[in-house]
C-alpha cells in the first residue's frame, strides 16, 4: 500500500480521507465508494468541502484503529477511535475538540486497567479518552 499510488479500493479512499487527512476529488470518492456511501458520508457530515476548491473533500474526523493487545482493558478484536484533527487542519476551530494524538494513545496503553474494581480519574486532562477505560 502506497500513499501516492493509484486509488483503486474503498480502503485506499478511506485511509487517505480518515487516517491521513488527504483531500480527494469528489469524482474519485464517488467512483470508488459509490453513490450510496457518498450520500451516507455527506449526510453524516463526515466529509466537508475544501474551502479553496469545491471539487475536493476532506474527512471531518481522524479514525485510529487500536489493537486490544495494546490496551489490557479491551476484550474485543479491534477498536476504533474517532477524533477531531489537530488545530492546524482545515477544520474550523470553533467546532473542534481536543484531538486524540500519539501521546494520548501512549498514555491510554499505559493506564488501561483490567478487571473489576479498578478505576481511573480523568479530570480536565485533554480529550477524555482515559475515562473510556476506567
Amino acid at each position: 500500500w502506497e500513499l501516492n499510488g493509484k486509488i483503486q479500493t474503498s480502503l485506499d479512499v478511506l485511509v487517505r480521507l480518515f487516517l491521513f487527512g488527504v483531500a480527494l476529488e469528489q469524482d474519485v470518492i464517488m467512483s470508488v465508494l459509490g453513490q450510496e456511501s457518498w450520500d451516507l458520508l455527506r449526510e453524516t457530515s463526515l466529509l466537508f468541502q475544501h474551502p479553496s476548491s469545491p471539487s475536493l473533500f476532506i474527512g471531518q474526523v481522524q479514525i485510529y484503529p487500536i489493537s486490544p493487545s495494546d490496551l489490557a482493558a479491551l476484550d474485543s478484536e479491534c477498536c476504533w477511535f474517532i477524533t477531531d484533527w489537530p488545530m492546524e487542519s482545515l477544520r474550523p476551530t470553533r467546532n473542534a475538540i481536543m484531538p486524540i494524538g500519539y501521546d494520548t494513545l501512549e498514555l491510554m496503553s499505559l493506564s488501561a486497567v483490567g478487571g473489576s474494581g479498578a478505576g481511573l480519574l480523568d479530570l480536565c486532562c485533554g480529550c477524555g479518552v482515559q475515562g473510556i477505560f476506567a
